[in-house]
């Protein structure tokens, strides 16, 4: 049995012009999702690629700004948000 390592991965939020560029920006990583209202895509790239390919992205003119996925950074195990401060009950929530 051979050893596995997951690779790390980094998810990047493109936000573009032309949905041309989604075509070219998919052949750099995985493209997960494209959004043909909002202009912008999810491509999810290795961490040790990631800032060399977000040049490369950022090079291209079509393209407007990239964003780092803040996914990695949510704590899964969160059930109740006002306790943690993420969310304030309001009297609206009451009412339902």
């Amino acid at each position: 049995m051979g050893d596995f390592a997951i690779t790390k991965r980094k998810g990047l939020i493109v936000y573009f012009r032309s949905r041309r560029v989604a075509r070219t920006i998919a052949h750099l990583g995985h493209l997960l999702y494209v959004s043909q209202h909002d202009h912008y895509l999810v491509l999810y790239v290795n961490e040790r690629d990631a800032q060399e390919v977000r040049q490369k992205i950022l090079a291209m003119k079509a393209v407007r700004k990239v964003v780092d996925s803040r996914l990695a950074d949510l704590d899964p195990t969160v059930s109740d948000l006002e306790s943690t401060g993420i969310y304030k009950k309001h009297d609206e929530d009451e009412n339902k």
